[in-house]
């Protein structure tokens, strides 16, 4: 489950975004990335699709989401991992996170960061989610947060 899953995402995400591992004694999976908005898109994802919750975990060592092998193997087999409207799920929580970052730096009189919020707003009224290029921006604004 653990390959599956990994490839799955990389194939969404691109690599090294995400990294899916087996933890407490192989019994939960384990999904790890220094972004909130994808670990979030695939929790939402995982319950609109499968109606299974993953857990949020924060710390000093990074976030994750896991969840207990058991109950992704009631719900979905190896074959049939759909991640079907993740894109959407994505752009929200992105949409949520760069706007923290503008509201808490609303003083910046800055001609870089005036082109990243053009950049942005460019981007989210795009039908398509271009994982990349969400990257890309999310870079730009994590500078000034």
């Amino acid at each position: 489950m653990e390959k599956i899953y990994q490839q799955s995402l990389d194939n969404i995400f691109g690599k090294k975004r995400v990294v899916v591992s087996i933890i407490h004694n192989n019994k939960d999976l384990n999904i790890y990335s220094n972004e909130r908005e994808i670990l979030k898109a695939i929790k939402k994802n995982q319950m609109d699709n499968y109606n299974i919750d993953w857990f949020f975990k924060e710390t000093i060592f990074g976030k994750s989401i896991y969840i207990d092998l058991n109950n992704i193997n009631t719900h979905i087999s190896s074959n049939n991992i759909n991640f079907l409207n993740i894109e959407r799920d994505y752009k929200d929580y992105f949409i949520h996170r760069i706007n923290i970052i503008m509201d808490s730096t609303n003083n910046i009189k800055d001609n870089q960061f005036n082109n990243y919020v053009d950049d942005f707003n460019k981007i989210i009224h795009e039908n398509t989610v271009n994982f990349e290029e969400y990257k890309n921006i999310r870079n730009n604004f994590e500078k000034y947060n």
